[in-house]
């Protein structure tokens, strides 16, 4: 296991503080070529998302998977046409409403009727990978070799960015279906998860009256199923912890990017 993340790894339970040597969900299997695999959710297609599905192409480690919001079919032609990608899935809202319910709005955030996390997951539950890395479209990585391969042989349930101190929208009870959701908040534009992970999850949302907005959900998920977990590295969080849109926040310019020392960059709208 690569040092600079074993170092990290640990389990924090909701009152315990943090704890040594923490239940691994999967001790006989670490993330490798065969078992692990990279999945972006995909909305509309512009040049920009071409140059950033280009280059997670030309990773040498993972396969690639790209889900495809079936309100942006013309997308999945354009991924076709632009790249060499090969594996391509059409994620749909309606199909997730049906098997969890109109409880699942609450999980997708701002945009109630957005499959993609969700879809994401779903598709990963019934796959042949035990890991999966999930990555938004907006993500930019000048070297996604040098970005995986700290992580590359791990086996902990959940990698990703989190804080501790809970969003202003918890307490107005924006999104949030149920108070004791609220333990800790995930950055999740970059994350990775195993199958006993995404099996949790599922459960979870079958089993719960409600849910509440994945970056809360999700860490309420892991502290109840004592998933293994350790943070992403901060070289690969420096620039990418904010949100933005196409609107009101254009993320990060290719200028800034060329002349900064970093590797990750989040959010990318134009290249």
């Amino acid at each position: 296991m690569n040092d600079a993340v074993s170092a990290l790894g640990f389990f924090r339970g909701k009152s315990s503080g943090y704890v040594n040597n923490p239940k691994i969900a999967n001790e006989s299997a670490c993330s490798s070529k065969q078992n692990t695999v990279i999945f972006m959710s995909v909305s509309s297609f512009n040049d920009t998302k071409k140059q950033i599905i280009r280059s997670l192409l030309q990773n040498k480690y993972y396969e690639v998977v790209f889900g495809v919001d079936n309100k942006y079919k013309s997308s999945i032609s354009e991924i076709k046409n632009n790249s060499d990608a090969t594996l391509i899935v059409e994620l749909n809202y309606g199909s997730l409403v049906n098997e969890f319910g109109t409880k699942i709005n609450n999980f997708n955030g701002k945009f109630e009727k957005n499959p993609a996390k969700l879809g994401a997951y779903a598709w990963f539950k019934d796959s042949k990978f035990s890991f999966m890395w999930y990555i938004e479209d907006d993500v930019f990585s000048k070297d996604w070799n040098e970005f995986l391969e700290p992580y590359a042989d791990t086996n902990h349930d959940l990698i990703y960015n989190f804080e501790d101190k809970l969003p202003a929208w918890y307490f107005d009870n924006w999104k949030v279906g149920d108070k004791k959701h609220g333990i800790q908040l995930a950055h999740l534009y970059v994350h990775r998860i195993s199958k006993y992970f995404v099996n949790s999850l599922i459960k979870t949302i079958k089993e719960e009256k409600s849910t509440s907005h994945h970056e809360i959900f999700i860490p309420y998920v892991k502290f109840n199923s004592k998933s293994s977990f350790i943070q992403l590295i901060s070289k690969h969080t420096q620039y990418a912890c904010t949100n933005g849109d196409d609107k009101t926040n254009l993320g990060y310019s290719k200028e800034f990017i060329e002349k900064t020392d970093s590797n990750l960059f989040h959010p990318v709208k134009f290249l």
